[in-house]
């Protein structure tokens, strides 16, 4: 789920910059947009206990984002697109960094092993 922060990063934003420009209408109807799709998702997840509720996160928080930032950025005259091309680098060095401690892991070991290098070895 620390993938999911930025698309979150963005919506809190927003909600702080739409108040900003007097835009109260549209922080309601994002608000609104997220009590009826994250509950639902929710609902729907706990069908398949934690799998299923990690599953909910994975897609309430895209789906949540894909309806409101659009609408939302376009109340303050800020493009989709732009919003979205500013996030790609940093979504592409989350990505990076998460395969660096994947692979980490693998070369190193995750600790719950005794097979792996020494405990100073993983602490370096």
């Amino acid at each position: 789920m620390p993938r999911l922060v930025p698309l979150r990063m963005v919506s809190g934003l927003f909600n702080a910059a739409v108040a900003g420009v007097g835009r109260a209408g549209t922080a309601l109807r994002k608000t609104v947009i997220t009590v009826v799709v994250w509950p639902g998702c929710f609902l729907i997840g706990a069908f398949w206990g934690a799998e299923g509720f990690a599953a909910a996160w994975l897609v309430a928080i895209p789906a949540t984002c894909l309806l409101n930032v659009p609408r939302t950025s376009a109340s303050f005259g800020v493009a989709f697109g732009d919003v979205v091309r500013t996030l790609v680098r940093p979504m592409f060095a989350g990505l990076v960094m998460v395969a660096a401690i994947a692979c980490t892991r693998l070369v190193v070991g995750n600790g719950r092993y005794r097979c792996g290098p020494p405990s100073l070895l993983r602490l370096a």
